[in-house]
Formats: structure tokens, C-alpha cells, sequence
């Protein structure tokens, strides 16, 4: 059976918030979360909720987690406005958008997961990722930015 990749759509100005969230939180990784819909292969992302990274303080600058209470706290907000988490984002100091092998262990196959390079990289491109619950597969979404 073949498998059709996710297409991530972010208008620019949602994907500059996120490059600004990244550039605050410099030196560490940002976190948050993608809000939308997934309609077949594609996912539109019509907000974002930033996040603290609760990661420990030491491995911030190469690792993100999101408290679970956070985790709770959006869904209940979300479940009021009836909005969904479509996926996560957070940002790579200083290297590229492409996955880590930290990052593909906390690959959940419902969500995307956009990356977005920060510091020296900050003007690189983002990357999206996705597991495919089928396969176990990590594989690269497209990325469509619009105005």
C-alpha cells in the first residue's frame, strides 16, 4: 500500500511568529504547538501556542519537552473553541531543520512536526516531519508557505 505524505500549509506570518519565538528564546530550543486541521494529506496551520521548553535546564540548548500540564492546559482550551493540535513545532540553534534522532523518539504518527532553524541558521528553512503509523517511518512533508 502507498502511503501519501502530509502537506504542511503555513502563511508567512504564522511562520515569522514561530522564527521570532526561536530568536527569543536563543540559546535554547523554543517549543509550542500547531493549530488546525488535517483534511486527507493536508494540514493547515491556523495558529500556534507557544510553550515553555521543560526540558532540563542543561540540555535546553539541543533538547525540548512540553510538561504534560501544558499539554492539558491547551487541549482544554482548545476542546472550548472546538480547535485541534495538528502538530509541534520547535526550533534547532544554530543547525539545520533536519530531524534529530532525539527528535524522531518523540514522534507521535496524528501530529506534523515543524522545525525552524535559530541563531547563526535562523535564515535556513524549516522542515516538516511526520511518523507514519503504518510503517514506523520518519518522512519529510512538504512545506507550503502562503501570503
Amino acid at each position: 500500500m502507498t502511503h501519501t505524505r502530509r502537506h504542511l500549509i503555513i502563511t508567512a506570518p504564522l511562520l515569522e511568529v514561530l522564527r521570532s519565538h526561536a530568536q527569543r528564546d536563543y540559546p535554547f530550543e523554543a517549543c509550542g504547538f500547531l493549530i488546525g486541521e488535517s483534511v486527507g494529506d493536508t494540514t493547515r496551520v491556523t495558529s500556534t501556542v507557544p510553550v515553555a521548553n521543560n526540558a532540563v535546564p542543561e540540555s535546553r540548548h539541543r533538547a525540548y519537552a512540553i510538561a504534560p500540564q501544558a499539554w492539558m492546559s491547551v487541549e482544554k482550551q482548545l476542546d472550548l473553541l472546538r480547535q485541534v493540535i495538528v502538530g509541534i513545532y520547535h526550533s534547532h540553534p544554530d543547525h539545520s531543520a533536519a530531524i534529530s534522532h532525539t527528535d524522531t523518539q518523540a514522534l507521535w504518527p496524528e501530529l506534523v512536526y515543524l522545525i525552524v532553524p535559530a541563531g547563526s541558521t535562523q535564515h535556513q528553512p524549516p522542515a516538516a516531519w511526520e511518523l507514519d503509523d503504518n510503517t514506523g517511518l520518519v518522512r519529510s512533508c512538504p512545506v507550503n508557505v502562503t501570503p
